[in-house]
């Protein structure tokens, strides 16, 4: 099977994510070696202090890949068994295209990552030489760039935090309630959409998140129950607010073009701030969903 990388399991728990660069995956990763950790025959391993590029592995012995087929040598066969079992636990967590292309553009090229330097620079070489460094390039040029029918979507690390949805685990994101049997929207002013997911994989899974150690690290401080209230700073205030800093119309069709297809591929609609940027006509054009209120 191809990209197998792009999994996370935890076998003896039947519990299998997508991994997706920029949706909690580096979370997603330690939950997930943590559980493959269960039941522990000894005490808890934690690191006293975070490590650059490792900032949210907190257990001894978890990174992003220690969940990966690859690495637990899980057989072409059995992650195949895994995405038809019913006894699974599939879980897909996804985020709206215009805001993941944002945050991964903040992150690389707008230095918010230590990495983010010479992850831009792999990406937009040619922005960052014009620019004259990574912090040089705006988000209008990095838009325009990935909507050229001419840009090429490679595979690999610094690509991936950039790359449509729809293109990782095996295009499973293509009417992703075929092949996972929990499917959660992570929206960013809504903190308690994706700890509430979580929860609910793990339970589904057979694991209690209130004990589990990776969950309790990342979420419990400011969740005490996951299937309580939001947290206190849970805004639900429209997204438009932060986004419309950066969108502006042009930079939204160019944004819609080069990722309309994950809007397709999960069933989406787009945001009605940014059907309203681009114009409806627009929106249809490109044969996207939008949000009833804006058509």
């Amino acid at each position: 099977m191809e990209y197998r990388e792009e999994f996370l399991v935890a076998p003896r728990a039947k519990l299998l994510t997508c991994r997706i660069e920029k949706v909690a995956n580096s979370v997603l990763a330690d939950i997930m070696c943590s559980v493959n950790k269960e039941p522990r025959g000894a005490k808890l391993e934690v690191r006293g202090t975070h490590r650059p590029f490792n900032i949210t592995n907190f257990e001894v012995g978890c990174y992003w890949w220690t969940a990966s087929p690859n690495y637990i040598a899980l057989s072409d066969q059995q992650l195949r068994s895994a995405l038809e079992d019913p006894l699974w636990t599939r879980a897909l967590f996804f985020r709206d295209p215009l805001e993941r292309f944002l945050s991964a553009f903040l992150s690389k090229c707008g230095l918010g990552d230590s990495d983010g330097e010479f992850m831009c620079r792999k990406v937009f070489p040619h922005l960052v030489e014009a620019a004259g460094g990574s912090i040089g390039v705006s988000f209008a040029d990095a838009a325009a760039a990935v909507s050229r029918p001419d840009w090429e979507w490679r595979r690999g690390q610094e690509m991936n935090h950039f790359r449509p949805q729809a293109h990782f685990c095996n295009g499973t994101l293509w009417y992703p309630s075929q092949h996972y049997n929990i499917v959660v929207q992570i929206e960013s002013s809504r903190p308690s959409s994706f700890i509430k997911g979580a929860a609910v994989m793990l339970r589904r899974a057979g694991v209690d998140p209130q004990t589990q150690p990776a969950f309790r690290r990342h979420f419990l401080p400011t969740q005490p129950d996951a299937d309580g209230p939001a947290p206190a700073q849970d805004h639900t205030t429209d997204a438009a607010s932060s986004m419309l800093h950066y969108y502006d119309t042009l930079v939204t069709r160019n944004a819609l073009r080069a990722y309309g297809e994950d809007y397709r591929a999960l069933g989406i609609p787009v945001p009605a701030w940014a059907v309203r940027l681009a114009g409806r006509d627009y929106v249809s054009l490109l044969g996207l969903p939008m949000v009833r209120a804006a058509i």
